[in-house]
């Protein structure tokens, strides 16, 4: 395969996983929640508590929601790390290699803390009532802000890459 085509296939594989996540969430997901955003798109802060909270008002739908997290959000991360690199690669390939494995390690490591307080709720047994009263930002949050930043670095450089291949 040549680099457009690959180049091609990510990003459309990228922008079709995204699309799939955003529809699961918004139509299955969110109206269950209570809540507009989920933590994973909510960049105006989110606590420990609420994560907890979260998984408790999905309940039936919690599964659905952790899958989403696992499985869609885990491809997409890979799409849009490989669409980055190699949209960048004629120009910045370092750049590019080290923008998507920092979005990779960022994106999942947001996705491990939202699934490890969202999971604590819940035991084999059935729910548990306690939850934690900390009302201080999670530090799940701190990873989100830093997601949504790498990411428009990454739309960035990219709309700038093409225009110097272009020039």
């Amino acid at each position: 395969m040549t680099l457009p085509v690959l180049r091609r296939f990510f990003g459309q594989a990228a922008a079709l996983i995204l699309a799939a996540m955003i529809l699961v969430n918004q139509v299955k997901i969110a109206p269950e929640s209570g809540e507009g955003l989920l933590p994973q798109s909510n960049i105006f802060g989110y606590t420990d508590a609420s994560l907890s909270e979260l998984a408790l008002r999905l309940d039936a739908l919690y599964p659905t929601y952790r899958a989403n997290i696992v499985f869609m959000d885990s491809l997409f991360i890979l799409s849009f790390a490989l669409f980055t690199a190699l949209m960048l690669w004629r120009v910045w390939p370092r750049l590019g290699v080290i923008l998507g494995l920092l979005y990779a390690a960022i994106d999942m490591s947001e996705n491990r803390l939202i699934l490890t307080q969202t999971d604590k709720p819940f035991a084999p047994d059935g729910w548990q009532p306690a939850l934690p009263v900390d009302t201080a930002p999670s530090l799940a949050y701190w990873f989100t802000l830093a997601k949504f930043a790498v990411l428009v670095s990454c739309l960035v450089l990219v709309v700038v890459a093409r225009r110097k291949e272009r020039a």
